[in-house]
């Protein structure tokens, strides 16, 4: 689903991988900020400001993938052509040495 995601906005996958390499992005890695918001997620924008990475909690984890908001989220965006939806480009799960797996969804950034 979000390979049809992102073919259809025209995002590659290198190009996305590519804005998260830290190597473009050692300021933006040392400036990250935790939301405001009821979920204390972590949010992380691409140096070319085009993307942000969002932790997910594991209960936005299942009702994104498993209660079925995922397809109808999909079937929104390829049917619409003038969405105001954010458009999320995947879903990934990081998993760095001793720490716990961290799952988070790459989306565009809207306020870039």
């Amino acid at each position: 689903m979000f390979r049809d995601i992102r073919q259809k906005f025209k995002v590659s996958e290198t190009s996305l991988f590519n804005s998260f390499a830290p190597i473009h992005n050692i300021t933006a890695i040392h400036n990250f900020f935790t939301g405001s918001g009821k979920s204390q997620s972590f949010f992380f924008f691409s140096d070319n400001k085009a993307f942000v990475l969002k932790t997910m909690k594991e209960s936005e984890k299942r009702l994104f993938l498993d209660q079925g908001v995922l397809d109808s989220y999909y079937n929104h965006v390829m049917e619409s052509e003038g969405t105001y939806l954010s458009k999320i480009f995947g879903v990934y799960q990081i998993k760095v040495r001793s720490m716990q797996e961290i799952t988070c969804y790459i989306m565009e950034n809207l306020l870039g």
